[in-house]
């Protein structure tokens, strides 16, 4: 990472922050539903406060034609997008109001389109790559950090939207991504350790995060909550601590956690799990403020979105609400009825020799259509690229993933030029994308993404 490019990325940020500063008026900020836009939201919502501004927040699932009817107010003076928008722009220049001034805060592949009162700030300008480098909400902590001193105690917030939108290489964060974590680890919000990389570390009773592994699978104890208790038991690790309360694995003693660690070393081994996903049973853990795991966290954020109650994220991002796992609950039933779904439907997958492509229809929520996807790409589908599709109440949503980032592919694009020939909106990164397309179009669609690929 250059400094001329942190120098010309802070300076832009900086620029931003100034527009926003001489404000008067309402200020309406729209942001993306997941943990992205979330963390982004509640930087700009502190922001913001600390600054006495007159504003709101309205959270999209996509930024289309039709939902900007309802983002747009005459009564509105100002707006601010975070987390989307760049790949928007026309959308959005043909719904806002000649005078009414646009902020873009966002860091997917932008469209080169400019108009007098648009401010538009994007890594891409300043040579970093927003698909790996810096996420949503380090685009907006950048801004909302310019805006008030005090939102330095929330740079832990950058660093869950980075590892939200999986923004990692081998498990470590790059370009500005880690220069943001060097900031959080310096104020303490977040801290870097060795331990089992199992999902739950702060809030599950240890045999159900170990029943509830699925990546990596453990042969014998994933899905098998007893097999899970009796494994600890041969390891003399209790399951209740001497008050009845289920342990967590937050609670083990470092002794206790490389016994477990060694002993599931070796279940895996022995059932031929292979070598690359055994590595990954051990790995860094980055605690969030001393009580959350960094992807814990982030899956808590967008279960808020996806279950339609954003704003509960917020609050949890800014400690005014802490009780979100009832919230996870509800988006993990969610998730596993998906796919469910999927297991007994695989003749809804069309495979060609270049894609996977899932037809959900009215079975999947639209909402959580493209973490199913994600979750599918790790072993439900052999192709590097996958598709899928799901219906919404005013179109369908189209989700994509790839598997490898190795420059061959460009999603963002191909959606991008599809949605053109099928008549949707859509862009996104290199392997993640999305879009809305009209209904009974998925077909055309398909046929314009295998010309494309």
């Amino acid at each position: 990472m250059s400094f001329s490019r942190v120098v010309r990325l802070a300076d832009g940020a900086a620029e931003v922050a100034a527009i926003i500063a001489r404000w008067n008026g309402r200020i309406r900020v729209v942001s993306h539903h997941d943990a992205d836009g979330i963390t982004s939201a509640a930087l700009l919502f502190k922001a913001l406060r600390d600054r006495k501004k007159d504003f709101d927040i309205v959270f999209l699932k996509q930024l289309e034609s039709d939902v900007m009817d309802d983002v747009v107010e005459e009564s509105i003076d100002h707006y601010i997008f975070l987390d989307l928008g760049s790949g928007q722009l026309s959308t959005i220049k043909n719904h806002i109001p000649n005078g009414k001034d646009v902020v873009v805060v966002d860091h997917h592949q932008p469209q080169q389109i400019k108009w007098r009162g648009l401010a538009h700030f994007n890594p891409y300008f300043y040579g970093v790559d927003g698909s790996i480098e810096i996420s949503g909400a380090g685009m907006a902590y950048l801004v909302a950090r310019c805006l008030s001193e005090n939102v330095r105690n929330n740079v832990d917030l950058a660093v869950v939207g980075a590892f939200a939108d999986v923004q990692t290489h081998n498990n470590e964060l790059v370009g500005i991504n880690k220069l943001l974590y060097q900031d959080a680890e310096l104020f303490g919000v977040v801290k870097k350790e060795k331990g089992l990389n199992l999902f739950g570390r702060y809030f599950k009773p240890i045999h159900k995060a170990l029943s509830q592994s699925m990546d990596p699978y453990i042969d014998g104890i994933s899905g098998n909550e007893s097999g899970a208790v009796q494994l600890l038991a041969e390891l003399g690790i209790p399951i209740r601590d001497e008050e009845g309360n289920f342990r967590r694995l937050c609670d083990l003693t470092r002794k206790e956690e490389r016994k477990l660690a060694t002993a599931l070393v070796i279940e895996s081994a022995a059932s031929g799990l292979p070598l690359e996903k055994i590595t990954t049973l051990i790995s860094d853990i980055y605690k969030i403020r001393d009580k959350y795991e960094v992807r814990e966290f982030a899956t808590f954020l967008n279960a808020c979105g996806r279950i339609g109650k954003p704003m509960e994220g917020v609050k949890f991002c800014l400690g005014i609400r802490n009780d979100v796992e009832e919230l996870y609950s509800n988006y993990r039933r969610m998730i596993s009825s998906a796919l469910s779904w999927i297991s007994r439907n695989r003749k809804s997958f069309i495979v060609t020799d270049k894609a996977t492509y899932i037809l959900a229809g009215d079975n999947i929520s639209d909402t959580i259509i493209g973490t199913v996807l994600s979750i599918c790409m790790k072993s439900k589908i052999s192709t590097d690229i996958g598709f899928s599709f799901a219906n919404s109440c005013n179109g369908v949503k189209v989700s994509a993933r790839a598997k490898k980032d190795d420059g061959s592919i460009n999603l963002g694009l191909i959606i991008r030029k599809a949605c053109e020939v099928v008549g949707g909106e859509g862009g996104g990164h290199r392997t993640a994308a999305g879009a809305k397309i009209p209904f009974g179009s998925e077909m055309k669609f398909i046929d314009a993404v295998e010309t494309l690929i």
